[in-house]
């Protein structure tokens, strides 16, 4: 994982997020980066 990539997964999970639910917040991540994730399985 590139640092971009790993930024934009910690931002969303600990600077924009303020809970303790974090699978919604993991599944939109996924969504956006739909090719990331892609790219792990291929």
């Amino acid at each position: 994982m590139d640092l971009d990539t790993l930024y934009s997964l910690e931002k969303v999970l600990f600077v924009d997020y303020d809970g303790d639910d974090y699978a919604p917040i993991v599944e939109k991540w996924i969504e956006d980066n739909q090719d990331y994730v892609d790219g792990l399985t291929s």
